[in-house]
């Protein structure tokens, strides 16, 4: 969170007047200003917020919890408050008769550059809302669920108000969520110390070790553990990308900054090829295992990839079905990733401070757009700077 010298710095940036400031900071200081509890098809709860250092009530499993883990692991938001005071909105009913109506929205979110209060549906909901009252909810050319009223009302402070729509989850990350539910509530758990460092000196070692790797390895310690040390983020693993009950397809990391760093490296060690894959290295001779199966690419042409069986039978995939079984992870390489890269790298990189780490991680992120020929219009490093960095990367 925030401390009262940080918030005022972040107001006088955006230059807030006194009104906002003050609104801000009664929302900042207020408790919830209603206590949810579900409804016959929803099922209420409480997140324990790290970042906020209480429990963040939801009215939802399907939609408000994965928005609370995004706002949670989101480095772009600062504070997020669940069930901010009323706010009111003024509109036509769809007979004409003007109406104002007090709202309770379901979040007020401080980020890095705006803030604003942000209100979660279920695409459902939202179509059946906007029938019934057309000038409260609709639905833009491009998809994106619009709240007028709001609007309008957020605007007079200089804020936002956002809908945010089920269409806009992550699944696999809401897949990941139920899978860890028990373990993200459980906050009174605490592992022996020899058993965290014991299966954290492991990943440490073995960067991008597949979380199915790691549950046979560790000998003498349960799955129950490892997605301990996951949920309490001792253990890092990219919710979005790949579903824990799949192990096999999830890498483990000892933090996001390795993280980052290990598909960077294996982005560069590996061709410039049309389907980019993390697992598959499409090139003739690569080995890959589909459906139990090991066969090795023979061909790869504009648009079709002919394989071969260990038996010798030749079998021809389009681009586009290897593609998606590549996604699905239907088709995965035979060989881990981790021996794409050598292991002077990952000594060099873990020799560095994490400051350092971080900081070339920035500058990579900053050449990055150079290196693949679409620099930024509205560049903030210096020219003389970036050509620098370039130079030495």
């Amino acid at each position: 969170m925030l401390s009262n010298t940080e918030f005022n710095t972040w107001c006088s940036r955006f230059n807030l007047s006194q009104q906002t400031q003050t609104l801000i900071e009664k929302i900042r200081s207020s408790e919830p200003s209603r206590r949810v509890g579900g409804g016959t098809k929803n099922v209420s709860g409480r997140y324990p917020s790290r970042k906020m250092g209480v429990t963040i009530q939801f009215e939802s499993h399907k939609v408000e919890l994965p928005f609370i883990y995004e706002l949670e692991h989101d480095e772009d938001v600062l504070e997020f408050y669940d069930q901010p005071h009323q706010i009111k909105l003024d509109y036509e009913a769809k007979n004409g008769r003007k109406l104002g109506v007090l709202h309770t929205p379901d979040f007020f979110v401080i980020r890095t550059n705006f803030a604003g209060w942000e209100e979660c549906k279920t695409e459902q909901e939202l179509k059946r809302l906007s029938e019934k009252n057309p000038n409260r909810y609709f639905c833009s050319d491009d998809s994106k669920w619009l709240s007028p009223p709001g609007e309008v009302y957020a605007k007079k402070f200089g804020l936002y108000y956002r809908i945010r729509s089920d269409n806009q989850i992550n699944w696999i990350l809401q897949r990941n969520l139920i899978f860890l539910e028990d373990y993200l509530r459980a906050t009174s758990i605490t592992l022996e110390e020899s058993v965290t460092n014991s299966i954290i000196s492991r990943v440490f070692s073995q960067p991008g070790i597949t979380l199915a790797e790691l549950l046979h390895q560790e000998i003498g310690i349960i799955a129950d553990d490892i997605y301990t040390l996951i949920a309490t983020e001792q253990l890092y693993v990219n919710l979005n990308s790949a579903p824990l009950a799949e192990p096999e397809r999830c890498q483990v990391f000892s933090d996001q900054q390795t993280s980052l760093a290990y598909q960077l490296m294996v982005k560069q060690s590996t061709p410039r090829i049309a389907i980019i894959s993390p697992v598959i290295n499409l090139a003739t001779g690569t080995s890959i295992i589909w459906d139990g199966k090991g066969l090795t690419i023979l061909h790869i042409g504009e648009t079709e990839i002919l394989l071969r069986a260990e038996d010798a039978q030749l079998i021809e995939l389009k681009k586009t079905e290897f593609e998606n079984l590549v996604r699905q992870g239907k088709i995965k390489n035979l060989q881990t990733q981790e021996r794409q890269i050598g292991a002077e790298s990952w000594e060099r990189f873990h020799q560095a401070s994490p400051e350092d780490q971080a900081e070339a991680l920035r500058r990579y992120k900053a050449i990055e757009p150079y290196l693949n020929g679409q620099p930024p219009k509205n560049e903030t490093v210096p020219e003389r700077t970036i050509r620098d960095w370039k130079a030495k990367y």
